[in-house]
């Protein structure tokens, strides 16, 4: 009875041992399924409470206000051609120079208008502080708005005071970076001062050569006013109540083109 567990044995066929080899085997399959459940119920927990929150959101975006998320070009939101021309009610603003121009650079493509256009003519008052006459000035601009645009240069510490009912009111400007840079210039101004001879102005001379040093890219290099030198000396006519006629107007608007050294350039004149 003995001879055949020996033999058993010997070969290596042993009940207990080979139990034990497959309880082995199947325990890490077992192992690896679990796993891959647990997996598999996390990243379908994570994809639910991903869409939970986001649709839990959705009403709390749509009770915002609509001026905190999605504010319109104009001040008034209907769709007219009046309050896409109106201008800004307030002139103050925070914007840089570049985008500033990059702001201005929205202008039609189309020059016929759709509408009866009406020009305007533009007023800038340069004051350090209150503007002298105001009462004077706003009975001078009354009852016709359509026919003007006013803007008020100042120093930028002074905000203004003027009453809702004042033309003046909301119509300050900011000042720009090349003011800036001439309020603070310390290092040409004095040489200027010391070595310049007359004739020397401030506005034909230190302005032009201080700027192009500073800031040549933000110049235009030509005048915004028109001048007439056909009458002779060192500085362009003084015109008087004798020269606003219509022919002067007629002059003015006929420019095409400014000389700038020998070169010709063409120049575009503005009826605002």
């Amino acid at each position: 009875m003995m001879q055949p567990r020996v033999v058993a044995m010997e070969e290596g066929k042993d009940p207990v041992s080979a139990t034990k080899t497959s309880l082995s085997r199947a325990l890490p399959l077992r192992i690896l399924v679990i796993c891959l459940l647990f997996m598999v119920l996390g990243v379908g927990l994570s994809i639910i409470s991903m869409y939970s929150v986001r649709f839990s959101m959705i009403p709390q975006i749509a009770a915002k206000s609509p001026s905190t998320v999605l504010q319109p070009w104009f001040e008034d939101a209907t769709s007219t051609w009046e309050n896409f021309i109106r201008p800004p009610s307030n002139l103050m603003h925070n914007m840089n120079d570049t985008e500033l121009l990059w702001r201005a650079s929205f202008v039609p493509q189309i020059k016929e208008y759709p509408f009866k256009r009406v020009p305007k003519i533009a007023f800038m008052f340069l004051t350090k502080g209150p503007l002298p006459l105001t009462s004077l000035w706003d009975r001078f601009f009354k009852e016709h708005e359509v026919l003007y645009s006013i803007y008020v240069h100042a120093l930028p510490s002074y905000t203004g005071g003027y009453p809702p009912s004042s033309v003046f009111y909301r119509r300050q400007i900011p000042s720009q970076k090349l003011a800036i840079d001439i309020i603070k210039d310390t290092t040409y101004y004095p040489k200027f001062k010391e070595f310049c001879r007359p004739a020397c102005y401030v506005d034909e001379h230190y302005f032009p050569t201080m700027l192009t040093i500073q800031s040549p890219h933000l110049l235009a290099n030509r005048t915004l006013t028109w001048t007439d030198w056909s009458r002779g000396g060192a500085h362009p006519a003084t015109f008087g109540k004798a020269d606003i006629t219509e022919s002067s107007f007629k002059r003015i608007f006929e420019v095409t083109k400014v000389i700038l050294g020998v070169k010709a350039n063409p120049v575009s004149v503005s009826e605002d």
